[in-house]
């Protein structure tokens, strides 16, 4: 629904309570100027369509409202333009990100500790998986054949991401998980005698569902090495970086 036509400017609300949508808005007109803190004010939300601003027509449109703040209280802004600052979405924060993989009690037996009928077998994985030294791979890796990436993290096994706080390397993990796990992304199996399944465990994660109930669950599983274009190392000290 139209709420104002006047010079051009047309002016659409989005919902019913707040938020309107500015079509035909000219910056350089001072009447389109003045109106625009007083949509503002009433609505809260103003999005103005089909409007493509260069860095000091951003700024200008800006002072319309008051005085430009520099950009970030401490993140550097624009080189010739401080009051702006610019967010680049292509995540490309996370492909100079390292994470800690070691294994977890949640990547086998669960926590508490309730997947396994036997407390002494229980116990004894998890002494044995004290000694199993951690390693650091890279957050995302590349396919040396497709070069495509892809995320190189798993709830079971990936302990955290280096040189972030744990705040930080907790939020980041639970991100790339709810991403990986929607229903678009996945693929449920249902097995069948003599299935014989083959996957890409570099590019995909796996789950075994435990819906069998009184069937006896039976499978034989081969893994090959990882590719030798993932780069994998050794941590020198794992307490240092054991959480």
């Amino acid at each position: 629904m139209n709420i104002m036509n006047n010079n051009n400017l047309i002016i659409k609300k989005k919902v019913g309570y707040f938020g309107i949508e500015i079509y035909n808005f000219n910056i350089n007109s001072d009447e389109n100027k003045h109106i625009l803190q007083q949509l503002l004010d009433e609505y809260l939300v103003i999005v103005i369509k089909n409007t493509a601003l260069s860095y000091e027509e951003q700024i200008k449109l800006a002072t319309i409202f008051g005085e430009p703040t520099l950009a970030h209280p401490v993140v550097p802004g624009n080189d010739y333009f401080p009051q702006i600052l610019e967010i680049d979405g292509a995540k490309g924060f996370l492909n100079k990100l390292e994470a800690v993989h070691k294994i977890t009690p949640l990547a086998y037996w669960g926590e508490p500790f309730d997947y396994l009928a036997s407390i002494e077998e229980t116990i004894k994985l998890y002494e044995e998986s004290k000694k199993i030294i951690p390693v650091i791979h890279p957050v995302v890796r590349i396919n040396k054949r497709t070069q495509k990436p892809s995320f190189f993290v798993n709830p079971g096994f990936t302990s955290h991401i280096l040189n972030l706080t744990k705040i930080e390397s907790d939020n980041i993990l639970k991100l790339i998980y709810e991403h990986i796990t929607q229903p678009e992304f996945v693929l449920r199996h249902k097995w069948e005698k003599n299935d014989v399944v083959i996957w890409d465990n570099t590019c995909t994660a796996h789950y075994a569902i435990n819906d069998y109930g009184s069937f006896t669950r039976k499978m034989r599983r081969v893994t090959i090495k990882g590719y030798n274009n993932i780069k994998s190392k050794k941590t020198e000290d794992p307490l240092k970086i054991i959480r």
